[in-house]
């Protein structure tokens, strides 16, 4: 999500707007409160964390900033930041545009703590979202139609752009495969972190379906996460008798996501096997 913001802020200014991103200092590490990065005004304010992220609380105001601005777009209604600078700009009069991601996630949350306490956090959290949005934005039709039937609000879908790099950058996958021995002609490929909540060990569990109509395939997984958790995919694909058929790179740098995305190939026959699977 903060590269889809970065990329947006970036892109509206190259637009001729004047743009500022509020965030908050944790992560900023030694960087000024305020700087302007690719013609962009960041505004890094202090702020109180519990634990985790989405429960950062702002311990400054920007209502100066919120007074100058012509519209409020916030991306995210689970951050109590968000609600809490939502609340700034919609005391100031200000249009509030907000993307909704992910609703009501937690509640099929693998934790069951998480599911219970973090379920009833969201359900308030999005109740709040809904009183100040004036235009909403989901990335998907499922959010859409969890935001018009629960709460009554109509939004637009737009996914999160792409860079252009990644439309324009050469196709070299050879170096790709040669780093980290990648060969195989049928793969199914996953970027992201590794968490339980992403149901990684539900495309291993179904690994053993999917083999025993398609031929040679391999699953190739990519990203950051929990280490206990990678472990226990592997474990399983073992338990499952797959773990030939497994690969866990663990991180790759930002270069190297643009190959391994077009690594993905698949011939015909598996891609239906995959549809019958999914559906």
């Amino acid at each position: 999500m903060e590269r889809a913001v970065q990329g947006l802020a970036e892109e509206q200014a190259k637009l001729g707007h004047e743009v500022h991103v509020v965030t908050s200092k944790f992560g900023a590490k030694n960087a000024p409160k305020e700087e302007t990065i690719n013609d962009v005004y960041v505004h890094r304010i202090k702020a109180l964390q519990f634990y985790y992220s989405d429960l950062t609380v702002p311990k400054e105001s920007c209502k100066e900033l919120l007074k100058r601005t012509d519209v409020v777009h916030i991306h995210s209604q689970n951050s109590l930041f968000n609600i809490i600078m939502g609340r700034q700009a919609k005391n100031v009069g200000k249009p509030i545009v907000m993307d909704f991601l992910a609703l009501d996630y937690l509640k099929s949350h693998a934790n069951p703590l998480i599911r219970l306490f973090g379920g009833c956090y969201q359900e308030w959290v999005q109740h709040e979202a809904v009183k100040l949005v004036d235009k909403a934005i989901t990335l998907n039709e499922k959010d859409q139609r969890i935001l018009r039937e629960k709460y009554g609000v109509e939004s637009t879908v737009v996914p999160h752009g792409i860079d252009e790099r990644y439309l324009t950058k050469p196709k070299d996958e050879r170096t790709f495969r040669e780093k980290y021995e990648v060969y195989e002609e049928n793969i199914i490929t996953y970027i992201g972190r590794i968490h339980p909540s992403k149901g990684l060990d539900v495309l291993v569990k179904a690994l053993p379906l999917i083999a025993r109509e398609a031929g040679d395939f391999t699953v190739v997984i990519a990203g950051g996460g929990f280490e206990a958790y990678r472990r226990s995919l592997l474990k399983l694909a073992k338990k499952l008798r797959v773990e030939d058929r497994v690969r866990i790179l663990g991180y790759i740098c930002e270069d190297e996501k643009y190959p391994f995305w077009i690594l993905q190939k698949l011939s015909s026959s598996l891609r239906d096997i995959l549809a019958r699977r999914i559906l």
